[in-house]
C-alpha cells in the first residue's frame, strides 16, 4: 500500500465469485468488492467531499478500487481524485446510506456503468438526474426512498434500461408518459406503493416481461390499462383491494403465465379472467373471500400447472371438478375451506 493507505491493513475472501476484502481502519471495518464493483453501502462518513485518507483503497492486479463511508451527498467531489478507477466500474451500490441529492455530475466519467443501486436512501430526483449514465445504464434500483412522485422526464435518455425497482415507496400517482421511452424494459417492480389507480403509464413498455403491482391500495384495475404490454409473462396484484376485475382486461395478454390475486376482496372468480389467457400456468386467488366455483371454470386449461384456492369460503365444488386440471403440477391448494371432506372427495 502506499503512503495514504499505511494506517489500514486488508483482510481478503472471496465471495460468491467477487474479491471482497475487509479493510480495518482504526477498529471500524469497512468492505472492499474488486474487479468493477463499488459498493458503498452502509459506511460512516457524514460529509460531501472526503478528503484523501479518509477513502480506504487497496491495489490488487493494477486496479484501485475503494470503500467509502458513509454519505448524505453525493457530488462528484467524493470520487474524483478516483476518476480514471470508477471509469472502468460496472455497478456502483450506493444503498442503506443517507443520501437526498445526487447531482447528475456525479455519473459524468463512468462510461461503462450498467447496475446502479440507490436503495434506502432518502433521494429527491430531477429530470436529469440519470442523464450522464443513459447510454449504459441497464439496471436501476430505486426502491425505498420514500418517493411520492417523480419526474415526468426522469427516464427520458435511459433508453436501454431493462430492470427497474421503483417498490417501498409512496408513489400514489404517476405521469402517464414516464415509462414511455424504455421501450426495452423486462422487469418493473411497482410494489408497495400508495398507488390507488392505475393510469395508463404502461405505454411504451412492448417488451415488459413481469410487472409487479403487489400491496398498494388498488380498488379497481382499469379496462385497457394493460394493452401496451402484450409481451407480459408475469402479472403480480397481491395485497390490494381488488373485488372484481372487467371483462376483457386480459385480451391482450395472450403470453401471460402467472397471474397472482392473493389477498384482495374477491367473493367470487369470473369466466372473464380466462377468455384468452391461453398460456397460463399459474393462478393465484387465495386469502380471498371466494364462496363458490363456477362449472367448467378451468375446463380446457390444459397449461395450468398450478393452482392455489386457499385460505377462501369455499363450501362445495362444481361437479365437473377438477375437469381439466389432471397436468397440475402438485395436489391443488384449496385449504381452510369450510368443508374439507367434501374437498377432498371431490378432487380425489
Amino acid at each position: 500500500m502506499d503512503g495514504n493507505e499505511s494506517f489500514a491493513y486488508i483482510e481478503g475472501k472471496k465471495n460468491m465469485g467477487v474479491n471482497e476484502y475487509h479493510v480495518n481502519v482504526k477498529g471500524v471495518v469497512y468492505t472492499v468488492f474488486l474487479y468493477g464493483y463499488v459498493n458503498l453501502k452502509q459506511s460512516s462518513y457524514v460529509g460531501i467531499n472526503p478528503p484523501v485518507d479518509t477513502l480506504i483503497s487497496v491495489w490488487r492486479g493494477g486496479s484501485r478500487h475503494f470503500a467509502a463511508p458513509r454519505m448524505v451527498a453525493c457530488r462528484w467531489g467524493c470520487f474524483a481524485w478516483q476518476s480514471w478507477t470508477l471509469r472502468r466500474t460496472e455497478t456502483l451500490i450506493l444503498n442503506d446510506n443517507h443520501l437526498t441529492l445526487i447531482s447528475p455530475e456525479v455519473f459524468q466519467h463512468l462510461l461503462n456503468l450498467t447496475f446502479l443501486g440507490l436503495a434506502n436512501n432518502k433521494l429527491s430526483l430531477q429530470n436529469d438526474s440519470f442523464d450522464n449514465i443513459g447510454k449504459s445504464i441497464l439496471s436501476l434500483d430505486l426502491s425505498g426512498n420514500n418517493f411520492t412522485d417523480l419526474p415526468s422526464n426522469l427516464f427520458r435518455n435511459t433508453k436501454k434500461l431493462v430492470w427497474l425497482n421503483l417498490a417501498e415507496n409512496r408513489l400514489s400517482l404517476l405521469d402517464s408518459t414516464i415509462f414511455s421511452s424504455l421501450e426495452k424494459l423486462t422487469y418493473l417492480d411497482l410494489s408497495n406503493n400508495r398507488l390507488k389507480m392505475l393510469a395508463p403509464m404502461f405505454v411504451g413498455l412492448s417488451q415488459l416481461d413481469t410487472l409487479m403491482l403487489a400491496g398498494n391500495h388498488l380498488p379497481i384495475i382499469p379496462q385497457g390499462v394493460f394493452d401496451p404490454i402484450p409481451n407480459l409473462k408475469i402479472l403480480v396484484l397481491s395485497h390490494n383491494e381488488i373485488s372484481h376485475l372487467p371483462e376483457g382486461l386480459f385480451d391482450n395478454l395472450k403470453s401471460l403465465n402467472d397471474l397472482l390475486l392473493d389477498y384482495n376482496n374477491f367473493t367470487e372468480i369470473s369466466h372473464a379472467i380466462f377468455t384468452t389467457l391461453h398460456n397460463l400456468e399459474h393462478f393465484s386467488v387465495s386469502k380471498n373471500r371466494i364462496q363458490t366455483i363456477p362449472p367448467l371454470l378451468f375446463a380446457s386449461r390444459f397449461t395450468l400447472r398450478k393452482l392455489d384456492l386457499s385460505s377462501n369460503l369455499l363450501s362445495e365444488l362444481p361437479s365437473d371438478f377438477p375437469s381439466g386440471l389432471e397436468q397440475l403440477e402438485s395436489n391443488i391448494h384449496i385449504a381452510r375451506s369450510m368443508i374439507i371432506s367434501e374437498l377432498q372427495r371431490a378432487i380425489l
